[in-house]
């Protein structure tokens, strides 16, 4: 164990050149702090499942989605109706 010990601080030595820190303006990248906000908008417990915490856009977007399953559904139903009772 005392011979491995050197030899991992010389492998973290030569990987990097000085311990990395987020507190360093110019090596955060540029939407680091956007994300950050949006990470602590959608961790807020207010009730919401996650689908629909992006706001009207996202309850759109599901009350769409419903919709064409539902129409989905009732054209396959149709389908199947006339094709199991042809005309004659």
């Amino acid at each position: 164990m005392k011979t491995v010990l050197p030899l991992v601080r010389s492998l973290r030595q030569l990987s990097t050149s000085r311990p990395v820190s987020f507190q360093d303006a110019p090596n955060i990248p540029k939407g680091y702090s956007k994300v950050k906000e949006l990470q602590k908008k959608f961790q807020i417990d207010d009730g919401k499942p996650i689908h629909l915490k992006g706001g009207k856009s996202d309850e759109l977007m599901a009350v769409a989605t419903g919709f064409l399953c539902v129409y989905g559904v009732a054209n396959a139903l149709y389908y199947i109706y006339t094709q199991s009772f042809p005309q004659k």
